[in-house]
């Protein structure tokens, strides 16, 4: 498939592992796309309300662990008529109009969710907190990954509180099991990451091989 140039010429810094600046990266033209937060801000929502699993559930009188005998005769007795223990008004007996746990799942088209990670890209190359490295097999130690994203943050006058790394399909195994432990720190490959994981990342660090085939068919054409 034959890749057009950039016409808008989107590039941001790459960075040696070191934290020092070593040039600029431009980004595919597929990643050039026009801002809408209306579509961005419906993403989040679906995504966050899709994460709540758990919905409160109570058991209904056929659902507690009780007799369900009828605590005596209906007659005779001058009490109240009643029937078993399972009964609402009864302590231990189920609830009434209680939650069902029931969730309603909202969906959003496969084409909204691409667009709305491009749009969450886009959103950090205006805030100066999009950023590429050369290769992520270069870090070797923790202290070194720790080095680079204060450097980088410092640079950058960012945050460090939550910082995503995405690697290429074959960086990401080694990368994550070396420093998914480190706090603040999130290692996805660039195949699974979503609008949500950038948007709420202070720091997104791109590993340059994912963009280093579609730069140099950039420059042939």
């Amino acid at each position: 498939m034959k890749i057009k140039k950039n016409k808008n010429n989107i590039q941001i810094n790459i960075f040696s592992k070191d934290g020092v600046k070593s040039g600029k990266i431009v980004l595919p033209e597929d990643f050039v796309v026009s801002y809408s937060p209306i579509l961005l801000g419906q993403y989040l929502r679906v995504f966050e309300n899709n994460t709540h699993s758990k919905v409160p559930v109570r058991k209904t009188r056929s659902a507690v662990s009780i007799s369900k005998r009828k605590i005596y005769r209906q007659k005779g007795t001058g009490r109240a008529r009643h029937g078993a223990r399972s009964a609402p008004i009864f302590v231990g007996g189920g609830l009434a109009h209680g939650p069902k746990g029931l969730k309603r799942f909202l969906a959003i088209p496969s084409s909204f969710k691409k667009k709305a990670l491009l749009l969450a890209l886009n959103l950090k190359v205006k805030e100066n907190k999009l950023v590429s490295v050369s290769s992520f097999f270069e870090f070797k130690k923790i202290k070194e990954v720790l080095e680079f994203i204060k450097k980088v943050s410092e640079i950058l006058k960012t945050s460090t509180n939550r910082v995503l790394f995405v690697t290429t399909e074959d960086s990401y195994k080694e990368t994550s099991r070396k420093f998914s432990n480190i706090a603040g720190l999130v290692v996805r490959n660039y195949a699974n990451i979503n609008a949500y994981d950038v948007f709420v990342s202070n720091l997104v660090v791109l590993e340059s091989g994912l963009f280093e085939k579609n730069n140099k068919e950039n420059a042939k054409n």
